[in-house]
């Protein structure tokens, strides 16, 4: 093995294939089976992801009534998601199948920086709306002077800034490595570490930032939260409690549902890059765990949407005015004074009909 195969491997990331992927000859690797079915699950996950986080931006920007605070960071999250799926998946989906960088120089800088700021800026933001709801449920009178779009704009744009400085070691180490075979050249892209304890150390804090801390702050909060509706309903009337605890099912089940999926989509993949890098590292047999690993993480950033479809009336309320040859009118009942056209009916009068019970519930808690 040459001195430069022998330095790859020293000075290669926590993220990089196992050693047994090394090759002399080019022609060994040929993608087969596994390779297209794991680039069809990409493509079906960046697909769905792309419209169902779009849907949600589109949502939020068109209904005034849905710009809460709250709605503002899911907004980010969306964005967040977006970042990820475009900038990481059709790339990782590409090189899986070619085991081959072929984007150039430029773009071996750009592309594996902005996955890192965009699943940063995803974990800061989970974290940031897990505080929000616990500001929101917990001190609604205390929170409302700080509780604005204004002030939630501003934050999640500071959320953005703190990853980009954050991800910057990752962007000053990428370098596109060339690695010529007995009948091909290939290029790697990836991350050249001056020691191999600057590879673990950065590898660790990583796991820290990214997945550790934020899921500590968001079960933190949640728990809170939890807490705080349980003693409220013990303090109140059968009837009313009943009322309260459905308004809070619904502003916090969303949220927690997030932050769970996020958990158990996340904590896969964090165990291989782990075991990979701390442990005896990943096998030839065990390989295929990192694939279906990569397929969960790639499709957290595709379900979010889906939670507060099935969690939220509001959404599924603006989806179906939004496009409403996609869903069946019911018609009006004999008798009935209230007509419905959605053809007819100005966006304002409609998006009124739609939020009573919204604002009904912010007015409670202070959304």
């Amino acid at each position: 093995m040459d001195n430069f195969t022998e330095d790859f491997i020293d000075n290669t990331s926590a993220r990089n294939l196992p050693a047994y992927g090394l090759r002399y000859n080019r022609t060994f690797y040929d993608p087969g089976a596994k390779e297209y079915i794991f680039a069809t699950f990409c493509g079906v996950i960046l697909l769905i992801g792309g419209v169902g986080n779009s849907l949600v931006i589109y949502i939020v920007a068109r209904y005034s009534d849905m710009r809460t605070v709250t709605n503002y960071y899911k907004v980010n999250l969306a964005v967040t998601d977006l970042a990820f799926l475009v900038c990481c998946v059709p790339f990782a989906t590409i090189k899986y199948l070619t085991y081959d960088w072929i984007f150039g120089k430029t773009m071996c800088t750009f592309v594996p920086y902005m996955t890192e700021v965009s699943v940063l800026a995803t974990c800061i933001t989970l974290a940031v709306l897990s505080i929000d709801r616990y500001c929101a449920v917990v001190h609604p009178l205390r929170s409302i002077n700080f509780r604005t779009p204004k002030v939630a704009a501003i934050i999640s744009g500071c959320t953005w800034i703190g990853s980009f400085l954050i991800a910057l070691p990752i962007g000053m180490n990428l370098q596109l490595m060339e690695v010529v075979w007995l009948d091909s050249t290939e290029y790697l892209c990836r991350p050249k570490w001056p020691t191999l304890s600057a590879r673990k150390s950065y590898t660790l804090y990583t796991f820290l930032i990214t997945y550790v801390i934020p899921l500590l702050i968001c079960t933190v909060s949640c728990s809170l939260i939890v807490r705080s509706i349980l003693n409220r309903f013990s303090m109140d009337h059968a009837q009313e409690a009943d009322v309260d605890a459905q308004l809070a099912r619904r502003t916090s089940c969303m949220v927690v549902g997030v932050v769970v999926l996020f958990a158990v989509c996340w904590l896969p993949i964090q165990i291989t890059f782990m075991w990979y890098e701390f442990g005896t590292g990943l096998s030839e047999t065990t390989y295929w765990l990192q694939d279906v690993a990569k397929i969960l993480c790639y499709s957290n950033s595709a379900v979010n949407p889906f939670v507060y479809t099935l969690l939220g009336k509001n959404y599924r309320r603006c989806i179906k005015l939004s496009f409403p040859c996609l869903f069946r009118q019911e018609r009006p009942k004999q008798g009935s004074f209230v007509t419905f056209s959605a053809k007819d009916a100005s966006t304002e009068a409609v998006t009124m009909s739609c939020f009573d019970e919204q604002k009904e519930h912010d007015a409670k808690t202070g959304v």
